[in-house]
């Protein structure tokens, strides 16, 4: 069982000002009911880039599988295009936790990888409590969209979408003026009402009603 006590220091009194300092620290505890210790045991799942606007990250998706808690681990994450010696970018990282059985994703920020590249990730983790080292060196490839989502990230028209609802509003409002045009052309028409011809003009609307009736004859459009 992994636990911790939360400590803090009680404070009776308040500054002149107001203001008070408070500070407090988490001690990590783990409990057994035994006295073997169990020790983690770490595996690699996943490794995969993304990219975020000039910059980028590599998302390390590690597990540990043992209920053994890790309290004071180091690490190294270097970079290297596939096929090339000289890395990229090397991350260091000390004072890390990993949890008994948890599942969770290391990121290391990096520069703007190349796209449609192939890279390694050589990634060591080192417990200092109980001397473990864990390494492993992985491939991923960056996409070959990156420079096009890219400057989609970055770019003012994706970042403000008023002028989206202007471009599906643009034919839409064509589209009403051409109905509103329409219904307001005027149509002369003959009616005939009990063998009796009357000519007047009406709607374009009431005219296509009439047409449909079978009652009026077209003479001209105005």
């Amino acid at each position: 069982m992994v636990g911790g006590l939360y400590v803090q220091k009680r404070v009776t009194s308040r500054a002149a000002n107001g203001y008070t300092n408070r500070f407090s620290y988490l001690a990590y505890v783990q409990l057994s009911n035994t006295d073997a210790v169990t020790k983690a045991d770490l595996s690699l799942k996943n490794v995969f880039y993304k990219e975020q606007g000039q910059t980028g990250r590599v998302n390390i998706a590690l597990q540990n599988d043992k209920q053994g808690y890790v309290g004071n681990a180091s690490s190294t994450v270097a970079l290297h295009q596939k096929g090339q010696s000289n890395n990229e970018v090397v991350y260091n990282q000390k004072n890390q936790s990993i949890a008994n059985g948890s599942i969770f994703t290391y990121q290391v920020p990096t520069k703007k990888l190349s796209a449609g590249k192939t890279y390694v990730a050589d990634i060591t983790i080192h417990d200092e409590k109980n001397n473990l080292t864990w390494h492993w060196s992985k491939e991923f490839k960056t996409s070959a969209l990156l420079p096009v989502t890219g400057w989609a990230n970055n770019s003012p028209l994706t970042r403000d979408y008023h002028w989206l609802w202007w471009l599906l509003l643009i034919p839409a409002l064509i589209w009403f003026f051409i109905i509103w045009r329409r219904n307001r052309k005027m149509v002369d028409i003959i009616e005939i009402v009990s063998g009796n011809r009357f000519e007047r003009r009406v709607s374009y609307k009431v005219y296509k009603q009439m047409l449909k009736d079978g009652i009026v004859v077209l003479l001209k459009n105005k």
